[in-house]
């Protein structure tokens, strides 16, 4: 008995998309949507202005496609110094939504509505997961972790540490309004301005490094001071923090 290849290749190829639809139509199933918003600029507060907005406009997507609050899961944000080298070139946000679509029928309508989102700005992806999925995420963060990178800078080494040290003293004042504990300092650097320069040469100046992290169990606290770090964003001051539990 000889079979035709052709016909056999086409009954395999319509059974299993005839098996993929029911599995997409299967009501056991979710599409699980992931979001990963990514908000850059120059200054700290322009970043997180930026961010609120992309939120803003994710809330109302998910209105739009009546996405239950329980079907929707925010995951903590983060805050990075973005550098070129040793140089900072401004301030990230990072941050990503779940959408959970109970609905598999609805899949193209979401489609359309969300996959067109995709740049370096949104990362969109989905995959289908059971119905009770849930993404592993910090759901009710408990404490601040916070990394605070402190600049001197002066024409020679011993100025670019007397402006550390000010720079220092002035920040440990400030943290003590705002509820901080566990403060530990890293080792110290210095960085020659520019960077690379010839043996033979004198540098321009001179930069002092030195790492203070800290965390905040209230926070309420926390988004009081990231507002006050947003207010005085400078260049002696590189912040960055994540949201989890303790451990």
């Amino acid at each position: 008995m000889k079979f035709d290849l052709r016909l056999l290749t086409l009954l395999l190829s319509f059974a299993l998309s005839a098996g993929q639809t029911a599995d997409a139509d299967d009501s056991s199933k979710a599409v699980i949507w992931s979001l990963t918003i990514s908000s850059k600029a120059t200054t700290l507060e322009k970043a997180k202005e930026i961010h609120d907005g992309r939120l803003l406009d994710l809330r109302d997507q998910q209105s739009q496609l009546k996405v239950a609050e329980d079907d929707v899961f925010t995951g903590p944000p983060e805050l990075r110094r973005v550098y070129y080298r040793y140089t900072p070139r401004g301030y990230q946000f990072r941050q990503t939504i779940y959408l959970r679509q109970l609905d598999t029928s609805r899949f193209d309508e979401f489609f359309e509505a969300l996959a067109s989102q995709d740049s370096l700005a949104t990362r969109v992806s989905f995959a289908y997961r059971p119905a009770n999925w849930e993404p592993r995420i910090e759901k009710n963060p408990t404490i601040a972790e916070w990394e605070v990178i402190i600049i001197g800078d002066g024409k020679t080494l011993v100025e670019s540490k007397k402006k550390f040290d000010s720079e220092l003293t002035s920040l440990k004042a400030l943290l003590e309004d705002y509820k901080v504990s566990s403060i530990k300092t890293g080792t110290p650097y210095m960085v020659t301005v520019p960077e690379n320069v010839n043996p033979d040469d004198k540098p321009e100046g001179y930069t002092y490094h030195q790492k203070l992290t800290f965390r905040q169990t209230d926070l309420e606290q926390y988004e009081a001071l990231l507002k006050k770090f947003a207010e005085i964003d400078s260049k002696h001051l590189n912040v960055q923090f994540v949201l989890g539990t303790e451990k």
